[in-house]
């Protein structure tokens, strides 16, 4: 528990500073998150007895950043990855094998979780910077918020499993309180942050972001980011269940892979993908 909980305050320091700073730096610590991610999933399916061909998925990994910023910001996004899964088929085609199995394995983690990840470089290039940080801290912390919650709410008052088949320990306590921390975070982060640029001379640049949209906006986005957040950790959950593994990886103290940390994260990414990319515009 206390790896778990040393793990989680570092791991949400780091990404608040990179939502504040972003830039390269942010667009780099993504594209290495991506991969890494990507290959552990690879390396799940490599424990089912599956052969795919990693080097796709690194590829994909390695073109995002570059692609993004100079080929089109998020309309070089989908191309990419239609491109990277047509390579992916040709790949395990050439090696003319009747082998569903690793193409499935080849080509999913292109989509899940590297078009997911994808999803959050836009979030910093909105119209105005505070709007941008606000777009990042939401999508990252909206999950990791309800994540700890439930996680606690569950291990002291959890009596009511949610999917026992999928993931044993996480109870209906857990989700409801999850659910609930995710949307009070969504509502306190616009006031926060105006509160922020009014009453802080460094941030008195950004008066001009001001007025943000309204607060029942974030509320609805607290709502659906709620509740996709624990639909996405109920999914990795039934991956690595498929695959008959624990964790996917060991490289986060008490947490396990960089995925069993931010599986929450990717499902909530598409949410703020649509609302401040597509609805806000």
């Amino acid at each position: 528990m206390i790896r778990r909980s040393i793990t989680g305050i570092i791991t949400a320091a780091v990404l608040i500073a990179l939502g504040f700073v972003q830039g390269w730096w942010l667009r780099l610590v993504l594209a290495a998150l991506t991969g890494m991610s990507i290959w552990e999933v690879y390396g799940a399916y490599i424990h089912l007895g599956a052969r795919p061909a990693r080097w796709v998925g690194v590829g994909y990994a390695i073109l995002l950043a570059p692609a993004y910023a100079f080929f089109g910001g998020a309309g070089a996004l989908l191309p990419l990855a239609a491109i990277s899964l047509i390579v992916g088929f040709s790949a395990m085609i050439f090696r003319g094998e009747m082998d569903f199995k690793s193409t499935f394995a080849t080509v999913l983690p292109i989509i899940y979780p590297g078009m997911l990840f994808s999803m959050i470089l836009p979030l910093q290039d909105l119209k105005t910077p505070t709007l941008s940080s606000l777009a990042l801290m939401l999508a990252f912390l909206i999950a990791l918020m309800g994540d700890v919650i439930a996680y606690l709410v569950g291990r002291k008052w959890g009596r009511h499993k949610l999917c026992p088949n999928i993931s044993p320990k996480k109870s209906i306590e857990g989700a409801v309180a999850g659910f609930a921390a995710s949307m009070l975070f969504a509502v306190l982060s616009p006031i926060t942050a105006e509160a922020a640029v009014k009453g802080i001379p460094f941030y008195h640049q950004y008066i001009r972001d001001l007025p943000l949209p309204p607060l029942w906006h974030f509320a609805v986005l607290g709502a659906l980011g709620g509740v996709v957040s624990q639909i996405g950790d109920l999914t990795a959950s039934m991956l690595k269940r498929h695959c008959g593994i624990k964790d996917f990886g060991a490289i986060l103290p008490g947490h396990g892979g960089i995925l069993d940390r931010i599986d929450s994260v990717l499902f909530n990414v598409v949410v703020m993908f649509v609302y401040f990319v597509m609805v806000l515009k």
